[in-house]
């Protein structure tokens, strides 16, 4: 009989450093998206607390699914998720904690090792994003010929803006890179004040009118390099379709 995974292992990276791999209920997981449990809160804390093991040892049972799960997919599946928290809190047997707390509680005692190229929603590794690999939405005729050319397209474009991107960036950015990255502050504040906060920590001049269009466009230019590799975009079956024309909030690298 094959011993339980504990809530939390080390993952050793190739830099030296490591992180703490937390492996989520898949069963849960799955019926949460696709078998309806967000139809009651009551079902929802159960099935939750049946993944706990008569054990004394620590345990940790989450899932990990989609935000539009609750609410966009299941209708009122946001007030399930409320409902369930709720009752989880009152309860005494249980307790909401999130990772970083376990951690401080609970180090991991064992090591795991990270399959390069591999991602959650593939079983072929990562040719979702590459390949006609199989993953699809089983419509009768179609498949994913269109992903190799489309692919290709998308790596030839995104290392093509890279020279563009340092050339006009040092004109602009005392670090263009690290203003790209810190750029998610202004995706996520679009208010009159978070602009002018960006640039006054990352430009490195005063820069005229004309220049904060051309860094503003610089940062999206970047951002959209990466959204073009959003997950949605490379499942479905007919390239014309809303999923591969769409962004997203959460690009994949």
């Amino acid at each position: 009989m094959l011993s339980p995974i504990p809530p939390a292992l080390r993952g050793a990276l190739q830099s030296g450093l490591s992180i703490a791999v937390f492996f989520y209920n898949g069963p849960a997981s799955r019926a949460i998206a696709f078998e309806g449990l967000l139809n009651s809160g009551d079902n929802f804390v159960s099935r939750l607390k049946s993944a706990f093991k008569d054990s004394s040892a620590p345990q940790l049972v989450h899932v990990a699914t989609d935000g539009e799960s609750y609410g966009h997919h299941h209708k009122h599946g946001e007030m399930a998720l409320a409902y369930t928290l709720r009752m989880l809190e009152e309860d005494r047997t249980v307790k909401l904690i999130n990772y970083s707390s376990f951690l401080a509680q609970f180090s991991p005692e064992y090591e795991c090792e990270i399959v390069e190229d591999t991602s959650w929603s593939c079983v072929h590794g990562i040719e979702r994003w590459r390949s006609n690999c199989g993953c699809n939405g089983g419509k009768p005729g179609f498949n994913q010929l269109w992903r190799g050319p489309l692919r290709q397209a998308l790596d030839e474009l995104r290392d093509a803006l890279v020279p563009l991107t340092e050339n006009a960036g040092s004109k602009l950015f005392r670090d263009v890179w690290a203003a790209r990255d810190a750029y998610i502050a202004v995706i996520l504040d679009r208010s009159h004040e978070a602009v002018p906060q960006f640039l006054h920590e990352h430009a490195n001049h005063t820069l005229s009118e004309a220049e904060q269009v051309d860094a503003l466009e610089l940062m999206e230019m970047q951002r959209h390099a990466q959204l073009m590799y959003t997950s949605c975009g490379w499942f479905f079956d007919d390239i014309s379709g809303i999923e591969p024309c769409r962004s997203s909030p959460m690009p994949h690298a």
